[in-house]
Order: C-alpha cells, then structure tokens, then sequence
C-alpha cells in the first residue's frame, strides 16, 4: 500500500476534502492558479474546484472523485508560492498509485482518462513545505 508506506517514512497526516465543500481560493493563490488554467488549458472545461487548502509541512491533502469512462481529466495543483516543489498523485480505492508528477516550480498536473468509471483518490503533497495550493479538475475537450 502506497499510503501506508508514505505514513510509515513520516510524511505526516492525510486530511480529506471535498471538491463541493472547499474554500474558494484566496486573491493570489487564485492569480497563480488562473496563470496555468487560462494559459496552458484555456479550451478545458471547469469540472470540479478550484479550491484552496493549506498543507502543513507533513500534510497531504485528499480529494475522493468520480470519473467517467471515455472522457479524459486534467487533475491541477499550483502552488501561491511558485517556487516550491509539489507533488500530485493518483490512487486507485485500494490506496494503490496509479500515476503521479512532482512539479518543482509549484505546479503539478495529471492527464487521465479512464477506461472504466471509476472512484479514485487525488493526492497533494507539498514535499515538505507549509503551502497554499490550489487544486482542482477539469475535463479536456471533445
């Protein structure tokens, strides 16, 4: 078990949140989320979030999500402070990861499309860092 192994080396508490109940994000945290969603993703459509948590240090934040067969995702999270490192990853309901990318300048996404509809959980992790993170889901294009 990844998260299990992940706790067991220290890296802290994992917190659940939830896309429909989260804190909206704060004026510059939204500023560094809109650089990435209306430059590189622009023709994305909004599908869950954006919202904002705050990760201590040994902290990884947990967003539980459905997502449909045969369409594809892009899973975000950008860092207010854009010079820290952060990581997303993806897990199966069996706490299994499935893919993950560590972005070193506060941004980290995901590209997945699923070939089955399937509840999966979405991980983030500041790498050791406090940090506001803005996180959410979009759908690509069809």
């Amino acid at each position: 078990m990844v998260l299990a192994a992940a706790l067991a080396v220290g890296c802290g508490r994992v917190q659940t949140y939830s896309f429909q109940t989260g804190a909206p994000p704060d004026r510059l945290p939204e500023l560094a989320y809109d650089e990435v969603r209306k430059g590189s993703y622009v023709d994305h459509h909004d599908l869950l979030g954006p919202v904002q948590v705050e990760l201590s240090a040994r902290e990884i934040a947990e967003f539980p999500m459905i997502l449909a067969q045969g369409r594809c995702y892009r899973a975000m999270a950008v860092a207010e402070d854009r010079r820290s490192e952060i990581r997303l990853a993806l897990l199966d309901e069996d706490f299994v990861e499935r893919m993950a990318d560590e972005g070193k300048k506060g941004v980290a996404t995901l590209r997945v499309c699923p070939e089955r509809t399937e509840n999966l959980l979405l991980n983030v992790d500041g790498v050791g860092s406090r940090l506001r993170v803005v996180v959410a889901l979009v759908q690509q294009p069809e």
